[in-house]
């Protein structure tokens, strides 16, 4: 990094221009229109060569309709639960 010198970078655009033997060179990133999966063989790779650091999966769920009755516990764990009539001894 340090031998190309000043770099400029552009991440909107994904280009960077760096001065090489008195000439402007300029790299150009391709924009990919959607968030892609990776595969199992790029996954095995990265992980092998220890690529990455941390691996997230965000997945859009649905909301589920709110009720005009809602329970303050779901109804397996509301069961858990009950008001107590008297102290412990």
């Amino acid at each position: 990094m340090k031998s190309l010198g000043l770099v400029l970078t552009n991440y909107d655009s994904l280009t960077m221009k760096i001065i090489k033997d008195d000439k402007v060179v300029q790299l150009k990133g391709h924009i990919k229109p959607n968030p892609f999966e990776e595969t199992a063989i790029q996954f095995k790779h990265m992980a092998t060569t220890q690529d990455i650091a941390e691996i997230f999966h965000l997945q859009a769920l649905p909301l589920a309709p709110q009720s005009s009755e809602e329970e303050p516990y779901p109804k397996p764990i509301a069961t858990l639960f009950y008001t107590p009539n008297m102290l412990h001894p």
